[in-house]
């Protein structure tokens, strides 16, 4: 990338934010694997649901992170912002949380337009 691109571009953590960037990934692929595979090895379906909804928030959020580059590199710590989200959706059932006000918002535009309820 050339020097006035680098500025915008969030691609190349430095620092802080490239520590951040990779004990996300750990947490977001490597802990979140290894949790959901612990959970299809258990019986019931609590924990799948939980770690299924995980998946599909994460999917969301990284879909979203794609579409928004250029808007999230003027976050200051963007990445440092983004761990502490991952570790929110791995504990405390933060993706269940999350997946709800997604649900919530998503139901509400559909209404708007007349499309049939979730």
């Amino acid at each position: 990338l050339s020097a006035g691109a680098a500025r915008w571009c969030i691609a190349s953590p430095r620092g802080l934010g490239a520590v951040a960037e990779s004990a996300g990934l750990a947490i977001a692929l490597g802990y979140g694997g290894l949790q959901t595979v612990r959970a299809l090895e258990t019986p019931g379906g609590d924990d799948d649901r939980q770690w299924l909804t995980y998946w599909a928030m994460l999917a969301l959020l990284t879909t979203l992170e794609q579409w928004a580059r250029v808007l999230l590199s003027r976050v200051p710590r963007y990445y440092e912002l983004k761990l502490l989200l991952l570790l929110y959706l791995v504990h405390s059932h933060g993706s269940e949380r999350l997946y709800r006000v997604v649900r919530r918002h998503l139901r509400a535009a559909l209404s708007l337009i007349g499309a049939r309820r979730l």
